[in-house]
């Protein structure tokens, strides 16, 4: 029980930092996109 409650408590914290890198590399598309748009 303890090891699966840790295997799940790590795939939590991978995913975790999994979709925050994904967030940075969304938010920097969509600022690299607006200031395109700003520059035209």
């Amino acid at each position: 029980m303890n090891t699966k409650y840790q295997q799940t408590l790590i795939s939590f914290v991978k995913k975790s930092q999994y979709m925050r890198i994904n967030n940075d590399i969304y938010r920097r598309h969509d600022i690299s996109l607006l200031q395109k748009q700003l520059y035209k």
